[in-house]
């Protein structure tokens, strides 16, 4: 299996996402989400992962550099190897550049050739694979992932990002549109022309308008690279959350999380989020996970990706029931929200379903999460919390433990092992996380 030269000559001419590395300052830095190596370690690598020594991560379709630019800022003060692999010369190049202006370049291995030849290619093992948008644009997606299963550590963790299919009916309607007026049009950049136009025509029942004003729409006929990937790609297929579980499971694989890529949270595949009735509730309550997940998916209607973390089967995220674990914030802003949640008791979530939803702890909860300061495990917590309130440590636990799940959905608390060192941490720039949510922000349109 080779790849298709039409996805190369694409990406050659519309390297993918547009940066301009002229423009972007040294103090800046992309963020990719599902990167986030505090995200990784508690749920790929069950809270466990050192990542200050001989740490290997391979971005596999690495485009013009965000992954490898975001791990390697991370991984910056460590011995960390960072290989950058991607089909696009282009792609690379804009890649390189964007690193050497942060002062990374010399910790990102680049490598041209396409993820399909990556068995051959004598890279070694990797602990941390993450291939972003990529899978679902070859000819063969399940030979795609064997060949990122094959690199890949036995205790690594992969992640991956996949379009969803219910929430991207509008993108392939407009796919559809496309091939038949390029029909006979062969120049990538007429069929952009076309596509604009096209775009600027549509309907106001279109699909394409749903949950968006015509300004909105209009703001997006400026990213060339964007239209391209999106509207006229040669190749590419949506999942949904079962096709995604069988997909991994035939690599051996299996997925211990969702996670967010862009807006869309871990909760929102939690089908108890949207459902007001209780004993429609406590029917479900005995489904499987992955069965909870596609009625969390087909609730919400318009996830157009997944993002999520697999690894070999027998592992599993951190567990908020193991009392040697640490729990700390992920970010400032997630700090902030929960000492909001503690002090007023709930808060009105609004997430990217623009679903309503408020956040109500016990009291028990609100009073470990008041202890959560990333050095104090949560058997030192509970024992504090159960003295304060006269309660058994066993019983504090009990309590909090799926409450603390639920936080970790929010991305707001997450864990790390206490013989570990603290994963490396930035200042992310979050604009439409933790604060935001917590704050009850409008949701950020797709």
């Amino acid at each position: 299996m080779t790849a298709n030269p039409m996805v190369r000559d694409l990406y050659e001419a519309f390297p993918f996402p547009a940066r301009t590395p002229a423009t972007e300052k040294p103090g800046s830095l992309p963020l990719t989400r599902t990167d986030i190596l505090g995200k990784v370690n508690h749920h790929a690598s069950e809270g466990r992962r050192d990542f200050t020594k001989g740490f290997r991560a391979l971005v596999a379709g690495g485009g013009t550099g965000d992954s490898a630019i975001f791990l390697a800022a991370q991984l910056r003060e460590t011995d960390a190897e960072i290989v950058c692999l991607d089909i696009s010369e282009a792609s690379l190049a804009i890649a390189r550049h964007r690193a050497a202006v942060r002062g990374l370049d010399a910790r990102i291995r680049w490598v041209h050739a396409s993820l399909l030849d990556l068995p051959r290619l004598g890279l070694g093992r990797f602990d941390y694979v993450t291939c972003l948008g990529v899978l679902h644009h070859l000819p063969d997606p399940d030979a795609g992932l064997r060949a990122l299963t094959q690199v890949l550590d036995d205790q690594g963790a992969l992640a991956l990002m996949l379009y969803g299919r219910y929430g991207r009916l509008d993108i392939y309607a407009m796919q559809d549109l496309m091939k038949l007026v390029n029909r006979d049009e062969p120049d990538l950049r007429a069929q952009l022309s076309n596509l604009k136009t096209a775009m600027r025509s549509l309907s106001p029942a279109h699909l394409m308008m749903r949950g968006r004003s015509p300004e909105a729409l209009a703001s997006r006929l400026g990213d060339d690279a964007n239209l391209v990937d999106t509207y006229l790609h040669v190749q590419d297929r949506a999942y949904t959350v079962p096709e995604i579980h069988d997909f991994v499971e035939s690599a051996g694989m299996s997925i211990t999380s969702f996670t967010n890529f862009f807006w869309t949270l871990p909760l929102e595949y939690d089908p108890d989020v949207y459902l007001a009735d209780q004993q429609l509730k406590a029917k479900l309550a005995g489904r499987g996970v992955r069965e909870r997940q596609a009625m969390g998916e087909l609730l919400h209607g318009h996830m157009y990706v997944h993002g999520f973390y697999a690894t070999r089967p027998g592992r599993a995220a951190a567990s908020f029931q193991d009392g040697d674990m640490v729990p700390f914030f992920l970010t400032a802003p997630a700090a902030e929200a929960a000492a909001q949640l503690v002090a007023q008791g709930s808060v009105d979530v609004r997430l990217s379903s623009r679903h309503p939803f408020q956040l109500a702890p016990s009291p028990v909860t609100l009073a470990c999460l008041s202890g959560v300061d990333a050095r104090r495990s949560l058997s030192e917590i509970w024992s504090e919390v159960a003295q304060a309130l006269d309660l058994p440590p066993q019983e504090v636990a009990r309590i909090t433990a799926l409450e603390f799940e639920r936080l970790n959905a929010l991305n707001w608390v997450f864990l790390r092992h206490r013989q570990c060192p603290p994963p490396p941490m930035l200042a992310y720039p979050f604009s439409g996380d933790a604060a935001a949510i917590a704050r009850a922000a409008g949701p950020q349109s797709s």
